[in-house]
């Protein structure tokens, strides 16, 4: 605000203050104190308009000409006979100066109002503006679009909504900032999402966009599109802000899921395998948007396939069967199996004739139904083969699948099976769960099975249940007429139930048909009486189950500059399993239960590491993931995208070398750098993220300052002991500052020699005096030492004390300065000292890694006051550190 006060004879004397208003001319003022520091109340004091003191501006006098109006700071606003703080609302103002030279008191007004309107703000961090992200979905199935980083979003009055819009727009050419309505109006505008809320913070601050389900457009393959965020207020104050670019690919994605053949240890033909896959293929809105699949047995290995093409080719040769094909082959029926179907097809080796043998299983997906000439990799196939030995029976009533691996807390699919070659009317299945306590939980007990209408199609079941206290599942159907009820190459399918395996869930777990008249029969046209189980022909089968664990997922996790401690790197390790492209860990119960050592933290989940910093994560539910890991003093690093399958073990880095997966640090975008450093690459977390905030900078050196000399009983210092030493200091800081700006994982931990305690000599330390030594001292005399370190090879930090007599001498108030040892760095560095009855204890380290300290030079400069002459000689070195690189 710019305003102008006239005092001729007071010259700058004059008292001013400012106001504002929604009325104009108000001329009334009185005024309460002594001059020149009177408090105005300006306009009518009953039944009018007064003017709002502006906040800070009743200070002012005739030689200011300007000020700086905090238009989100409050003001203290008269309501009748109360005083409240209220914040400057929406409006138009006219602007009053109240000036008095102790005898007279004007008013100025401004000519034209003031309109106050508090907008909302938004900034992208991720994407960012004017950068631009290719993201193939196939791979990352999920983007996190993010502004919790940066000035992020704001809005001072109201909680703003936050709508996202993608457009092919190229802001070259329109740019639409600033310009909402033209947005929303152009035909190229689409929805991302709407109604995000601007008043959360941290993992509110970002979207993750999830191409399998998003609530409404995703871009078109290949197109390029730049993202818009538009943020509304109550007011309706809107603002436009611009981000990154996008550019997605939409190929397809299978993951197979039966993997662990090798426990199917009693698989015979005639046996039924079910084959587990999870796929999709992102809707686009334009191209192929449900793709197809096609399910493999090969008796060759992986490697031998490169592309789809080549599965097709071994199927033609011989060498492989096509499973959803009725003869195994590509001239028989390929059913069509569509990636919005049931992830699953049960692999009959009834069907067709199957050598013995072992076979891979493949599982592949493309947007071509033919897969002729098809280059593509997208296929996913078995860790371990299945061994087929031996033929089995073909019972007339059984459950598909035949075998079965199960893993707790999966959810378990299973078919009734049925064929008789003579007309029957009536079946009846009881299956009895003979675990105790129970194997399986029945999913909905109370009407367990479905109908598949196959048998005695058109009719309702007359039984359909779980009998909990005899724990059994039973199913009963008739008709008035009899059906010949499917082949034994191909049964007919009676109806399907789910069971969940239980934390109870054994090796072995039991699941039987009940046989006699009161079990599995069926009923016979013409025959008074049911048939069961070992009458005429007519046989049941059990099904196999076998427990498997759910996968494992172990690495090493190391953490730098705990050599320099004791060697231990055990933590409490933040563990954060992702989907890829997500920053929201997964949620599975039963993988928290039993993999968080640190319930308290309800958010996240903690793992204790041992000595070596072995990490091992069990309970993983089958899928594709991205593990991120965090210690309280390092900054966090990531894998890249593994599998996890049940029965499995995925080893992030404690593989063979040149075999391991291993950890990655990020750039300022996100982006993952170089393999971290370690033992083996990828195992070691960088140091020195004291203050938490999963970056090196400033902050934590702050923090490690703050905690220097202090107990372990403080606060900060578990944090800011990054060596695990039991005390802070010149390790730990260098640590920190050598890692400033370091994004590509490098950091092996300095290592230090002690320097030589009480001694002056000129092996490492000396105090040299800077006055003549010769000439006598006298009391207020104020002399000055350097402390010089000689023939150095490589110097990354120190630490060291000063201890003298203080009743001898007395140091000056400033009178510590930094020698200048890091001066040539183009970094940077970090000097602080601390000072307590005669100990004056100094500290510093260099910035980045790049350069360090050689040759000769000074750490510090001291200057001390002489009380006594005799003080001089009480100033010596004590123990302290010196750190190479």
């Amino acid at each position: 605000l710019d305003f102008r006060v006239r005092d001729f004879d007071r010259h700058g004397g004059t008292q001013v203050q400012l106001f504002y208003a929604s009325v104009s001319g108000l001329n009334s003022v009185s005024a309460k104190g002594t001059f020149p520091n009177l408090k105005f109340a300006l306009g009518k004091s009953v039944a009018g308009v007064r003017g709002v003191p502006i906040t800070h501006a009743d200070t002012l006098t005739s030689v200011d000409t300007e000020f700086s109006w905090d238009l989100t700071d409050s003001v203290a606003v008269r309501v009748g006979a109360a005083v409240d703080s209220q914040i400057v609302a929406e409006g138009s103002y006219y602007l009053y100066a109240v000036a008095t030279d102790s005898v007279d008191v004007v008013v100025g007004q401004s000519v034209a109002a003031l309109i106050v309107k508090h907008s909302p703000s938004f900034t992208f961090y991720e994407p960012a503006k004017d950068t631009h992200r290719q993201i193939n979905t196939g791979s990352q199935p999920i983007y996190t679009i993010q502004w919790q980083k940066g000035p992020g979003d704001a809005d001072f009055d109201d909680n703003a909504n936050i709508d996202l819009y993608f457009t092919s727009d190229n802001p070259a050419t329109i740019n639409y900032e600033n310009y909402p309505d033209s947005l929303l109006a152009d035909g190229d505008t689409r929805l991302l999402v709407k109604g995000l809320t601007e008043n959360g913070e941290g993992s509110e601050d970002m979207y993750t966009w999830n191409f399998r389900s998003p609530p409404f457009d995703v871009p078109a393959s290949g197109t390029k599109v730049w993202l818009y965020a538009v943020v509304t207020d109550a007011h309706d104050n809107r603002t436009v802000e611009l981000g990154g670019a996008l550019t997605m690919t939409h190929d397809p994605h299978i993951t197979l899921l039966s993997s662990k053949l090798d426990e199917y240890a009693s698989f015979q033909v005639n046996d039924v395998l079910r084959i587990t896959w999870d796929d999709y293929l992102v809707d686009d809105g334009l191209s192929t948007d449900d793709a197809y699949i096609r399910v493999y047995a090969s008796n060759q290995a992986p490697a031998t396939f490169s592309n789809l093409q080549a599965l097709e080719t071994a199927v033609g040769a011989s060498n492989a069967f096509l499973i959803n094909s009725s003869d195994g082959t590509l001239n028989g029926t390929i059913s069509t199996v569509r990636e919005d179907s049931s992830n699953f097809i049960d692999w009959d080796t009834k069907k067709y004739t199957v050598p013995l043998a072992t076979y891979y299983v493949y599982a592949a997906i493309s947007k071509d139904p033919t897969f002729n000439n098809n280059t593509a990799t997208t296929f996913s196939y078995s860790s371990e083969v299945l061994t087929i030995a031996g033929t089995g029976a073909t019972p007339n009533i059984s459950l598909s699948p035949t075998d079965q691996i199960v893993a707790e807390s999966d959810t378990v699919t299973l078919d009734v099976m049925l064929h008789y070659g003579s007309p029957i009317n009536l079946v009846q299945v009881v299956l009895k769960l003979g675990d105790d306590p129970a194997s399986f939980n029945v999913v909905n007990p109370s009407a367990p099975f479905t109908d598949l209408n196959e048998v005695f199609p058109g009719t309702s079941p007359i039984e359909n249940t779980y009998k909990s206290s005899a724990k059994q599942l039973r199913f009963v159907k008739s008709t008035f007429q009899g059906q010949v009820v499917g082949s034994s190459t191909s049964p007919a399918r009676l109806a399907r139930f789910q069971m969940v395996p239980t934390k109870d869930l054994v090796a072995s777990p039991s699941v039987t048909f009940s046989t006699g008249e009161t079990g599995t029969v069926v009923g016979m046209v013409g025959k008074a009486d049911p048939v069961q189980h070992g009458e005429l022909g007519f046989s049941v089968g059990d099904p196999l189950f076998k427990e498997v664990i759910r996968g494992t997922v172990t690495a090493k996790v190391e953490l730098e500059g705990r050599t320099l401690g004791d060697n231990n790197h055990t933590t409490l390790l933040e563990v954060h399993l992702r989907l890829p492209g997500s920053t929201v860990d997964i949620s599975d119960s039963l993988f928290k239960k039993n993999n968080d050592d640190r319930t308290a933290s309800a958010d996240t989940v903690e793992v204790t590491t041992n000595s070596t910093g072995d990490l091992s994560l069990t309970d993983v539910p089958p899928g594709r993931y991205v593990l991120t890991v965090k210690d309280t003093s390092h900054v966090s690093g990531r894998s890249d995208t593994f599998t996890v399958r049940n029965g499995e073990t995925v080893q992030i880095n404690t593989g063979a070398a040149g075999t391991e997966i291993g950890f990655y640090g990020s750039d300022l975008r996100g982006d993952p750098t170089m393999l971290l450093a370690g033992t083996q690459s990828g195992r070691q977390l960088i140091a020195g993220d004291v203050s938490g905030d999963n970056e090196i900078n400033e902050d934590d050196v702050n923090a490690i300052i703050a905690a220097w000399g202090t107990g372990s009983t403080a606060v900060p210092f578990l944090r800011a002991d990054i060596n695990n030493d039991d005390a802070v200091g010149a390790p730990d800081l260098t640590l920190t500052t050598s890692n400033f700006g370091n994004s590509e994982g490098f950091g092996a931990p300095p290592v230090y020699k002690r320097a030589v305690a009480g001694d002056n000599g000129a092996t490492v330390l000396e105090l040299q005096p800077l006055f003549d030594g010769r000439q006598p001292l006298w009391p207020g005399q104020e002399v000055e030492f350097e402390v010089q370190v000689r023939e150095l090879d490589d110097l990354a930090g120190y630490e060291f004390d000063v201890t003298f007599d203080p009743s001898g001498l007395r140091l000056v108030p400033n009178g510590v300065k930094d020698g200048g040892i890091f001066a040539d760095n183009p970094w940077g560095a970090v000097f602080e000292n601390r000072y307590s009855d005669g100990e004056l204890s100094l500290i510093g380290s260099r910035i980045g890694k790049e350069w360090s300290a050689r040759e000769d030079g000074v750490l510090a400069r001291l200057r001390f006051e002489v009380l006594e002459e005799s003080g001089i000689e009480s100033i010596r070195t004590g123990e302290g550190l010196l750190l190479t690189s």
